[in-house]
C-alpha cells in the first residue's frame, strides 16, 4: 500500500487541481491511503474534503495535544498532551516518517515558511519521494 501524505498552504484554494490531482492519483494506484496534517483551512482541508468524496482512504496526523479524532492515523494514548510547540514538529515528523510520497502544495503567494522547509528537508534526508505543486 502507498502511503501519501498532502499538506501545503493554508491559503491555497485550487479545487480544480486538487480535485484533478487525487483523481490521477485514483487512476494510478489501485492500493493506497492518503493523509494530512488536518488543517482546517486550505490543501489540508481540500485533500480531506475530496479523498472521502472519491471514496480514498483518509487519515489525519493532528497535533498532540488534540483530543483524539476519528481520522487520526496515531493511536489515542498519542494525545491529550500538555500543550507545547514542539507537538508540531514531532506530529510533522512522524508524519513525514509514516509517508511514501511527500505531497506539497503551494499558493503562488508563497513566501519561504520554516515549517515547510524543515519538512522538505526531513522528506529529502529520509528518501522520501517528494513533489511541489504550485497553484
Amino acid at each position: 500500500m502507498k502511503k501519501i501524505l498532502i499538506t501545503g498552504c493554508t491559503s491555497y484554494q485550487n479545487k480544480g487541481q486538487m480535485k484533478e490531482f487525487l483523481y490521477g492519483l485514483k487512476t494510478r494506484y489501485k492500493d493506497f491511503k492518503i493523509a494530512t496534517m488536518a488543517g482546517n483551512h486550505g490543501v489540508d482541508k481540500l485533500a480531506k474534503k475530496y479523498a472521502i468524496e472519491f471514496g480514498i482512504p483518509y487519515g489525519e496526523f493532528n497535533p498532540y495535544h488534540c483530543h483524539h479524532r476519528m481520522y487520526d492515523i496515531m493511536p489515542a494514548y498519542m494525545f491529550e498532551k500538555k500543550y507545547h510547540k514542539i507537538n508540531f514538529i514531532y506530529r510533522d515528523s512522524h508524519a513525514v516518517n509514516w509517508c511514501d510520497i511527500f505531497i506539497l502544495f503551494l499558493s503562488s503567494d508563497y513566501t519561504t515558511n520554516e515549517r515547510f522547509d524543515r519538512l522538505i528537508k526531513t522528506a529529502r534526508k529520509k528518501n522520501k519521494g517528494l513533489k511541489i505543486i504550485q497553484g
